[in-house]
């Protein structure tokens, strides 16, 4: 695991040390928890001038501020997370409406509810809305564990809607896939073809290893194994017959860390917007790159493979999210429906 900088392990502890013009101070500290915060400590200690040698208690002592709290959770949580940028941005947005100096003790309900109201009238969805609570909760958790924050409100969270699932059906794909072979775009024809079979996201598929593929995996049907992903969950995808194909052709030659698909995460949109013009869907706007995921598990739903395994391929976190895919298995539906005619 990849240390904070200024943060080292050494013996069973972590050892603290920091510098700013010139002055050292260090600390050790028993979990990496505690050595981020005692870090931060040190630093602001020295940037300020305000020395101690025990630890800071003001914030054990005194209720924190809507800042303090943001601030100790993108230190703490969100800085060298995948999900930072929005974070960021999440955080802003609630301090740009509240103020910096908005004491958490005066966040209540009712302040939520006309943060709400705001965020609604600059045409939030529920689901943006939802998320920019989500990371105030989480601020006031943090605050919360160090004693700078008493209580949590019950946030009012808003019910999302679920919308219209967009995915390829099998002459879009064909359309698709027959565009890509006229430009001799092999690359991007790969990819897509890829992306149906296993459901990865764009940003898994570029970020693949040559030895996170294990081609004898599955009585050497082959198999795709995601160490990093949103969900910070490792999992393993089987690889179909065509994937099989398309990985072991783009393998050859490579070391065991280099990359099949060598771009970033973006590089399929170009591409991907101009055979959706060709195909006549300019104005389609859902469909993107990861409707190639939505085809993926809407494919394996309407095969009859049980929502528990189709969340398990995916990577969902939550078994809710897999739900989204329960109507396109119909079956027993209609099997019932021929009961009531028997």
């Amino acid at each position: 695991m990849k240390l904070p900088r200024g943060i080292r392990f050494r013996g069973s502890s972590y050892f603290v040390d920091v510098t700013v013009n010139g002055t050292r101070r260090t600390a050790t500290c028993k979990t990496l928890e505690a050595a981020k915060i005692r870090r931060m400590e040190l630093q602001l200690a020295l940037i300020t001038g305000r020395e101690s040698k025990e630890e800071p208690k003001t914030s054990r002592r005194k209720v924190w501020t809507l800042k303090q709290a943001m601030d100790t959770t993108i230190q703490l949580y969100w800085a060298e997370s995948k999900s930072s940028k929005t974070a960021g941005i999440n955080a802003q947005a609630a301090l740009d409406f509240f103020g910096d100096n908005f004491r958490l003790d005066r966040l209540d309900i009712e302040a939520l509810d006309r943060y709400v109201e705001h965020l609604k009238k600059r045409g939030n969805s529920d689901a943006t809305i939802n998320r920019k609570l989500a990371s105030i909760r989480k601020a006031m958790s943090t605050a919360k564990a160090r004693g700078g924050c008493r209580a949590i409100p019950i946030l009012p969270r808003r019910k999302e809607k679920v919308g219209r699932i967009r995915f390829l059906n099998q002459e879009e794909e064909q359309a698709m896939l027959g565009l890509l072979d006229r430009w001799n775009e092999v690359d991007v024809k790969d990819a897509v073809e890829v992306l149906i079979d296993t459901g990865l996201r764009s940003g898994e598929l570029v970020a693949l290893q040559v030895r996170d593929l294990n081609f004898s995996a599955g009585n050497e049907r082959g198999a795709v194994t995601i160490w990093e992903n949103k969900a910070d969950h490792p999992r393993t995808v089987p690889m179909t017959k065509r994937v099989r194909a398309i990985l072991l052709r783009r393998v050859e030659g490579l070391g065991q860390t280099d990359r099949p698909f060598p771009y970033n995460k973006s590089w399929l949109r170009y591409t991907w917007h101009r055979a959706k013009i060709n195909m006549g869907l300019a104005t389609d706007e859902q469909f993107v790159v990861h409707a190639l995921r939505h085809t993926c598990a809407s494919r394996l739903v309407q095969k009859g493979v049980p929502l528990k395994v189709v969340q398990e391929w995916l990577g969902h976190k939550c078994i809710t999210t897999t739900m989204r895919y329960a109507h396109l298995a119909p079956t027993s539906l209609f099997e019932a429906a021929a009961g009531l005619e028997r």
